[in-house]
């Protein structure tokens, strides 16, 4: 009778089985590692208060791993949960926004954000620990958002209007002060029509200068001939004597003038053959 002996199995070297222990011993005490993964905004359309329009809402995901795997495991096990936590979010979003005038978005995204602030995604198991955080933003439907820029364009169309009418009236203020000034320093100046004249053109100066002096001549005889009457209707009084004295100072204020003396009305007290009337 043959009896065949199978081969004993040969054990591991002492050496073998204390590197099997050791890596066992390191993947159990290997330190974990963190990974941050920010996705790419995911976005969708929600209706707005009455349905009539919808909010454009873009929430972006950023996330936190925690494990003692690899880089690449923890942002595997990131993209298992994604699609999950964003159909969460929408659902959670959608009843906020109805809240909200299609016009109000700014306050649709501050309630939206005061949410999901709060929805974090805490998970943990044996090997990996997640931590997710959502930030929105929501913007009007695209009819809204033309409405708003007409009203804008009207508004800024008026706030120029009104700009360019505060510059235009700080202008005339500013012409009007300038003319004031000059009108005041030549108010009684009787030279100041013509220098003004002159001013404004250069011509025909000796014509100007003669029409100064026939003005002036003009108004030494007008004046004569109102002293005259004055004189004439007081000849009974003494105020008569005081005129007459006062002659010299007369032709005198004329001299000085530079005007020169016209000659008076054949009835002027101040004529040569003029005579008081009434007098003794």
């Amino acid at each position: 009778m043959n009896t065949t002996v199978a081969p004993a199995r040969a054990r591991p070297s002492p050496w073998a089985r204390f590197g099997t222990w050791l890596s066992s011993l390191l993947r159990r005490v290997r330190k974990p590692i963190t990974e941050e993964v920010d996705d790419q905004p995911f976005e969708f359309w929600t209706p707005a208060l009455h349905d009539g329009f919808p909010f454009h809402v873009s929430i972006r995901l950023s996330w936190q791993v925690k494990g003692a795997g690899a880089r690449r495991a923890l942002r595997e096990a990131v993209g298992e949960r994604r699609e999950a936590f964003r159909q969460r979010l929408e659902d959670a979003v959608r009843p906020v926004a109805r809240l909200r005038a299609p016009h109000e978005p700014h306050l649709a995204e501050k309630e939206i954000n005061e949410l999901i602030k709060g929805m974090r995604l805490f998970e943990e198991d044996e090997k990996v620990q997640f931590a997710c955080t959502a930030t929105s933003r929501v913007t009007p439907a695209w009819p809204i958002v033309q409405q708003q820029q007409k009203l804008w364009l009207s508004r800024v169309a008026q706030e120029e209007m009104h700009r360019r009418a505060v510059l235009a009236v700080g202008r005339m203020r500013e012409s009007r002060e300038a003319w004031r000034s000059f009108l005041s320093e030549g108010m009684d100046d009787w030279i100041t029509p013509y220098a003004v004249r002159l001013a404004e053109s250069h011509e025909d100066v000796a014509g100007t200068v003669t029409e100064m002096l026939d003005y002036r001549r003009n108004e030494a005889s007008d004046l004569i001939a109102l002293v005259s009457q004055i004189m004439s209707a007081h000849q009974s009084t003494n105020v008569y004597d005081f005129v007459v004295s006062s002659e010299t100072v007369l032709r005198n204020t004329l001299t000085m003038m530079g005007i020169p003396m016209p000659d008076p009305p054949p009835d002027s007290l101040f004529s040569p053959s003029g005579t008081v009337r009434g007098s003794d």
